[in-house]
């Protein structure tokens, strides 16, 4: 972990195998995968509080989501796990929160079903990313139903919803082209073409505002972070000329804080890029 405010490292594990942390909203936990048989079968939790790991689940059958990103929903009512499980458990705090059941199944050698999953802002909503069959599907937390989006894309490869709940964004690969882009989906239109807003995206996350940091690189060299905010403006936020790749750029809800990964081509390394703005 790190603290933002003093600069300081907390190491939580050493295993290498530990992936894909997530906080949640309050900030006392945080979840982790162990991908030590490459399946994804464990799913533990953090109390910082306590300072003490616990296990959630052990399964004997992996769940059919490569990557959990955050497990737990935002509003800390829901939690993701197996279809065939409890329906409610208690976190090490005491808190009592239900199951999500993800069902799907799950073949060996292949690929899970689902490549990952995301929450809404809100967390009544669990959006689950199939990008083998290129499908969407959207989970109603309170009602567990269940809608399956089809896409006719050559390459799905995330989503993400906007802060209200209306939209999501898409993040593929369309038919015949080589450039991977943003379209926008109205939710309440599934039928409707996404349309694309942005061009050549080389990943993306939306904070609290609905506003979109993405990066995009350039055939000269350049590689660029910028914001695309709701009034449709684009903005430059930091530049980069054959010396790094701004890779999986992370915002915080509030818009303050961006994280991403640099990759300086001189000796591969990857190393993080914290970027405040206190305005």
């Amino acid at each position: 972990m790190l603290d933002i405010e003093n600069g300081n490292f907390q190491d939580i594990t050493a295993n290498p195998k530990h992936k894909y942390p997530s906080c949640s909203s309050d900030g006392r936990y945080v979840f982790f995968t162990d991908s030590s048989d490459r399946s994804y079968k464990n799913l533990y939790v953090y109390d910082i509080k306590a300072k003490k790991i616990s296990d959630i689940y052990s399964l004997n059958n992996p769940l059919p989501i490569q990557i959990i990103n955050d497990p737990l929903s935002p509003s800390g009512k829901y939690l993701v796990g197996p279809g065939d499980w409890k329906k409610q458990i208690r976190l090490p705090g005491g808190e009592e929160v239900s199951v999500i059941p993800v069902r799907g199944t799950v073949e060996i050698g292949k690929p899970p079903r689902y490549f990952q999953s995301r929450w809404s802002f809100q967390g009544n909503k669990l959006f689950l990313i199939n990008s083998r069959g290129k499908i969407l599907s959207i989970r109603d937390a309170i009602t567990n139903r269940q809608t399956d989006i089809r896409l006719k894309m050559e390459s799905f490869i995330d989503a993400k919803p906007s802060p209200d709940n209306n939209n999501v964004y898409i993040y593929a690969l369309p038919l015949k082209t080589k450039s991977v882009n943003l379209y926008l989906m109205h939710l309440n239109n599934l039928k409707e073409v996404p349309k694309m807003i942005i061009e050549d995206v080389f990943g993306f996350d939306v904070d609290g505002n609905g506003n979109i940091v993405f990066s995009r690189l350039y055939e000269e060299g350049f590689e660029r972070l910028y914001v695309y905010d709701r009034n449709n403006k684009m903005t430059l936020i930091k530049e980069y000329f054959m010396s790094a790749w701004p890779m999986n750029p992370q915002v915080s809800k509030n818009g303050k804080a961006i994280a991403f990964f640099r990759k300086p081509k001189e000796d591969q390394k990857l190393i993080t890029v914290l970027i405040r703005n206190d305005r």
